[in-house]
């Protein structure tokens, strides 16, 4: 994510500007960032982008470049004193997140963020950037790495991307939540993801024919001889492929790009087996979708790897999540006061106060959430977790982020125990206090 502090929506900027001439610049605040309403499918969402906040609030400034950019700006036209005062300006506050990883539901913040009131408003816009698209892809990633089981699964999205950023933002939420490889090779160097890829259809159509073409590639590249094999005719592909993988021993799968998915990996795998080539994978791509995924396992086609582009990549079937960013209350005369929004769509009306998440279990189980207001105490329970952390104070990091690679498998092992437990009957409810104030304010 690009760290200017000018990314964000001009209105913050304008509202900033005067909260400054009031005087309000110190006024504390806190806020909450969330999303509304749960994903089309699926039943659970998984926190993706912690990473990207803290690099943006560790390297939050305005450039002198930037204040020479906003001097240009007419509507308002922002005093030399304001500009003075962005140029000083840092990320002194505190950010309480749930970890990358995480299972989150409706209306639980996924971030709470305690700072004066101009820097609250001018992060509201890059910290929903970060977290929302990245939220998105890692929560399908989950879900195709439940269906696909033990199968490998690999990310192959970079091409049909929303730009390079978002190509790259896709790679690493893919991977966070499960899957096993990119063939974003500069994700795999900024992300320390491994990187996979043979060759393209190009390949085969640059030789008179198919079999030469398997055969110089298997001679050129023999530590990763993966042979896409439905150029021309698939099964005859097939043929090709074994004819190069008996001659050469190293044929370590074949892959179907096109077609009939499920009836080409059937034949593909009786003749592979005919051939003796029992350990050789069958590797799928080409518009893979999440229920296309649940199908072809369903049918238990013999199938040993996924390659998953658009579908995952740009989180076509939900582009975005319902995410906001909230006040839920500002210091005045040394006292708290909580605010909620309210709205005739009662999906809109937001909760007031300091919030925090309980998780409860009871038998290793997760029982449900309960979202509560910290200045109220808190909920009676006896095995829980509040989900979310410290990790600034004072504009300080507390302590370094686990790698990616650690906090891929507290995602899965998050994964697996919340869809060990839904059976049972999962709730998310607010506590009774925090729904006292919340109707004390509405009335």
């Amino acid at each position: 994510m690009d760290n200017s502090a000018l990314l964000t929506d001009f209105y913050q900027l304008s509202m900033a500007y005067g909260y400054w001439q009031l005087g309000l610049d110190d006024q504390e605040t806190v806020f909450h960032l969330f999303f509304r309403r749960m994903p089309k499918q699926g039943d659970y969402v998984v926190a993706s982008g912690l990473q990207a906040v803290i690099d943006y609030l560790n390297q939050f400034r305005f450039t002198d470049d930037d204040i020479a950019y906003l001097k240009t700006i007419k509507n308002p036209t922002f005093s030399d004193e304001f500009l003075a005062y962005l140029k000083t300006l840092r990320f002194t506050g505190d950010i309480d997140a749930m970890p990358e990883g995480s299972i989150v539901f409706g209306n639980e913040p996924l971030l709470r963020i305690k700072a004066s009131i101009i820097l609250c408003q001018l992060l509201e816009t890059p910290l929903i950037n970060a977290l929302n698209f990245s939220s998105a892809v890692a929560t399908t990633a989950t879900r195709m790495r439940t269906t696909a089981g033990n199968d490998v699964l690999f990310e192959f999205g970079l091409r049909r991307s929303q730009g390079p950023n978002g190509g790259l933002t896709a790679s690493r939420a893919a991977y966070l939540g499960g899957f096993d490889a990119t063939s974003n090779v500069l994700a795999g160097k900024y992300f320390d993801i491994p990187v996979v890829g043979t060759m393209a259809h190009s390949w085969v159509m640059s030789f008179d024919d198919e079999l030469t073409a398997f055969e110089a590639y298997a001679r050129l590249i023999p530590e990763n001889l993966v042979l896409l094999v439905d150029t021309y005719n698939t099964m005859q592909g097939v043929d090709h492929a074994i004819a190069v993988g008996k001659k050469s021993g190293l044929l370590k799968g074949i892959r179907l790009d096109s077609g009939d998915l499920g009836a080409l990996s059937i034949a593909a795998r009786e003749k592979l087996n005919q051939a003796g080539l029992f350990e050789t994978k069958i590797f799928v791509s080409g518009d893979i979708t999440e229920n296309r995924l649940i199908e072809l396992k369903s049918m238990k086609a013999p199938i040993d790897g996924w390659g998953v582009g658009t579908h995952l990549s740009t989180s076509y079937d939900q582009p975005a999540l319902d995410m906001v960013y909230k006040l839920g209350a500002i210091k005045k005369t040394n006292a708290w006061q909580y605010k909620l929004k309210i709205s005739e769509n009662h999906i809109k009306t937001s909760d007031p106060g300091i919030l925090q998440v309980r998780r409860v279990f009871e038998k290793d189980k997760w029982k449900g959430d309960i979202i509560y207001h910290e200045d109220f105490g808190v909920p009676d329970c006896i095995d829980f977790k509040d989900l979310l952390i410290p990790i600034f104070r004072k504009g300080q990091l507390l302590n370094e982020q686990p790698s990616l690679h650690e906090k891929r498998q507290y995602c899965l092992e998050q994964v697996k125990q919340f869809n060990a437990s839904k059976g049972d009957g999962y709730s998310v409810k607010r506590e009774e206090r925090l729904l006292e104030l919340k109707r004390k304010l509405m009335r």
